[in-house]
């Protein structure tokens, strides 16, 4: 499979992370639905040229089907949590077989033990319930007034994945290298 060239990754990047703004943005001024339904596109394009996982694709078309024939913003609202709810299965379905956090680790550790492969299982387990919570929340705010949608979507998620991020890195390094 190729492999998407830099280009597309970073906007993939900039879109994940604007896309709540620019949702905002667009709201706040009365941008034509059918302007959203386009940007919207675009997300899930990137998104599914990064990924090439064509599940996002078909949700991704599945939001804008839905917003241009209901005309509802809630459709624009939901790209956040279908972007959590994949990450979150991503995690999870990975645990049937190899742990999403072993194949990461596979690829920094030169000898993966048993204590370690234990570990990374562990870790997969906690990014699957972060991710549920994560999604939950953005659930949440779908009903919320879109300031409040585009404070957590837009900043709040992407502090606490960091955190989680940071947590989990610090964690795994005192388990596995004792330090």
């Amino acid at each position: 499979m190729k492999k998407p060239n830099k280009f597309i990754q970073i906007l993939t990047i900039l879109i994940a992370v604007l896309y709540p703004f620019l949702i905002f943005v667009a709201l706040q001024h009365n941008f034509s639905l059918n302007i959203l339904a386009f940007l919207m596109v675009i997300a899930f394009m990137a998104s599914f040229l990064q990924s090439r996982k064509k599940l996002v694709l078909l949700i991704g078309l599945s939001l804008v089907i839905g917003l241009i024939f209901t005309r509802n913003v809630l459709f624009i609202k939901c790209y956040p949590v279908c972007m959590n709810l994949f990450i979150c299965l991503t995690f999870g379905l990975s645990l049937k077989d190899k742990p999403l956090i072993t194949t990461f680790a596979e690829k920094i550790e030169k000898h993966m033990t048993d204590e370690i492969r234990l570990y990374t299982r562990k870790a997969t387990w906690a990014w699957t319930i972060f991710m549920a919570f994560n999604t939950l929340i953005s659930i949440m705010t779908l009903f919320l007034p879109t300031i409040y949608w585009t404070i957590y979507n837009g900043c709040l998620s992407y502090i606490l994945i960091g955190m989680m991020f940071l947590g989990e890195y610090l964690v795994r390094r005192r388990s596995i290298h004792g330090y």
